[in-house]
């Protein structure tokens, strides 16, 4: 390993190795699960390029396809020059702080969140705009000098994310601000950590609690704080070994009750509106992709142009329900990547190399997506279908 790859792998965004050693093996290999999607799912930046360029969905799937064989496919991926994003770097700062503390307030959570900001952005600036050996292989990763700045899309990410927190004042939960054009997928950030640490039977009114409160700390919308607490559940259910077809009618039935609706300020007009908006969104896709309680399969269903367009097609019901949207469409990238990840998770039938295909290689933010997907595959399936190898590189290299 060479001494940029050194500089990579440091302490600014690893777990704590007290609160490793104090992990049981199912944390742990959840971790280790989120790490490896996140190096195959951010591919150095390389697919924020064509996100944000004016690639059709057809392009895109080839684009993306094309690389990952290219790079090795599943069994053999050339995954040493890969490097992790802000998915595992505010992940794994949700981990020390949660993890460190049975102090669960938000002013604790605030203040140590603040303490990791700098050290944050301060590396992930060096890593994609400042690494020199980077710059100079270029060529070995086939990206033009042009392409440079784009891997700069992931830093704006974290840094629009980590802006919100040096903001954060005690009245924000009571303020509706406006939706942003980025990081709106931030707020999948510390739904793995919540979810396991109130996997226990009598837990979920914390966990519902403890994901709501810490998610209005940077995302106010219902839209980003009940993606983040329908992924955290669905942690908590994956442990409790629920058969995972019924997992999407028990978030429907959670999103309707009483345990949800005391966190939403109903008499704020927007806030209602996106908050039932969620829950229409829940009930359409529940309506498409069951009848009766069983998973209606076609098999256009394996084509990944149609998922992409399927993916894409969800958010373009969602603005023709009889509720009127009050915000950007770009808002409910984080309720379209809650339909990917469980998408994927239902139609991969325990295959890992599918769940990459299905939840990565499409035109939703890969990274996050597959982390989480990833995280969620290990507690469903076990870990007997992933490649040996890229579950030994995380920890044979000291990624966690």
């Amino acid at each position: 390993m060479n001494k940029t790859h050194k500089n990579i792998h440091n302490n600014n965004y690893k777990i704590d190795t007290n609160i490793l050693k104090n992990l049981d093996e199912t944390d742990r290999n959840c971790i280790i699960f989120y790490m490896i999607c996140d190096l195959i799912g951010f591919n150095n930046g390389q697919y924020y390029d064509y996100l944000i360029g004016s690639n059709t969905q057809e392009d895109l799937v080839i684009e993306f396809v094309s690389k990952f064989i290219s790079n090795g496919g599943i069994n053999s991926l050339n995954i040493q020059n890969l490097r992790i994003s802000s998915a595992t770097i505010v992940n794994n700062t949700f981990f020390n702080i949660l993890m460190s503390s049975n102090n669960f307030s938000i002013k604790n959570i605030i203040t140590k969140l603040k303490d990791f900001s700098d050290s944050i952005v301060n590396r992930h600036n060096y890593l994609y705009i400042n690494d020199k050996e980077y710059k100079q292989k270029q060529d070995s990763f086939e990206i033009a000098s042009s392409d440079i700045p784009n891997f700069i899309t992931d830093y704006n990410v974290l840094f629009v994310y980590i802006k919100k927190i040096l903001k954060y004042n005690e009245d924000t939960n009571s303020v509706y601000e406006s939706y942003d054009k980025h990081g709106n997928f931030t707020c999948f950030s510390h739904s793995i950590c919540i979810g396991l640490l109130h996997k226990n039977d009598s837990e979920l009114d914390k966990l519902i609690e403890h994901s709501i409160t810490i998610s209005k700390i940077t995302h106010v919308n219902p839209m980003g704080f009940l993606s983040s607490l329908s992924i955290s559940y669905f942690v908590y259910l994956a442990i409790k070994k629920v058969d995972i077809k019924e997992w999407i009618n028990l978030l429907y039935d959670l999103i309707k009750s009483d345990k949800i609706k005391k966190y939403i300020n109903m008499s704020n007009k927007i806030v209602s509106t996106d908050y039932l908006e969620f829950e229409y969104s829940l009930l359409n896709y529940k309506n498409i992709r069951f009848s009766d309680d069983k998973l209606i399969k076609y098999e256009i269903n394996d084509n990944l142009i149609y998922k992409s367009k399927f993916y894409s097609s969800l958010l373009i019901e969602l603005n023709k329900s009889q509720i009127q949207l009050n915000s950007y469409l770009n808002c409910y990238i984080s309720l379209s990547m809650l339909f990917v990840i469980y998408d994927s998770l239902l139609e991969c039938s325990g295959k890992y190399e599918k769940l990459v295909f299905y939840c990565m290689l499409n035109n939703i933010f890969s990274n996050y997506t597959g982390s989480i997907a990833s995280a969620l595959f290990y507690l469903v399936y076990g870990k007997s279908d992933i490649p040996t190898y890229l579950f030994e590189y995380v920890i044979k290299n000291n990624l966690l």
